[in-house]
């Protein structure tokens, strides 16, 4: 299931940058990054992160769409000292409607969004659980030319849960 999902959102993301006058400002992007996955009581996870959105400046300048994926690479774990030992993987797909504000020199943006998370939660020993939920962000990203960019997120998935997120996107 989560690949035809993923699937369908890089579909429409294409089709959605697909114009010849989208694809002159490379409105388009994917990208990768690692996420410290930040659970209370658990030692720091890492997570690895993909995403897909597209600038929908003809909609309203700053506007966009985001799809990302992650998953535990290093999951979250809980020592002995506090209440007991074990592991705990996390895998989250989201859909996000963003908001890009530039700053003077035009290379640097601060970003915020909100959206709707799919989340599955796999503790060790157990059958773990899905929900879906709210889910916000902020961050930034800085332009290294018109193809290449790094950006900077915190997301917060639920009361539990957070990520910060660095990785590089590649425009078109």
């Amino acid at each position: 299931m989560i690949r035809r999902t993923l699937g369908a959102g890089v579909l429409i993301t294409g089709l959605a940058v697909g114009s010849p006058a989208a694809g002159a400002q490379n409105p388009g992007y994917l990208g990768a990054g690692l996420a410290v996955q930040s659970v209370p009581g658990f030692d720091d996870g890492v997570a690895m992160s993909l995403k897909a959105g597209v600038r929908m400046d003809r909609v309203s300048p700053g506007f966009g769409l985001e799809g990302e994926l992650t998953h535990s690479l290093f999951e979250p774990e809980r020592d002995g000292f506090r209440g007991g030992n074990g592991d705990v993987s996390f895998t989250t797909l989201g859909g996000y409607a963003t908001y890009m504000v530039p700053l003077p020199d035009r290379r640097v943006s601060l970003k915020g969004r909100l959206g709707l998370l799919w989340e599955d939660i796999n503790p060790e020993g157990d059958d773990g659980n899905s929900e879906i939920g709210l889910s916000w962000g902020l961050g930034g990203q800085y332009r290294f030319n018109s193809q290449v960019s790094g950006f900077v997120e915190y997301t917060r998935i639920e009361a539990d849960l957070s990520h910060l997120t660095g990785g590089m996107l590649l425009h078109f």
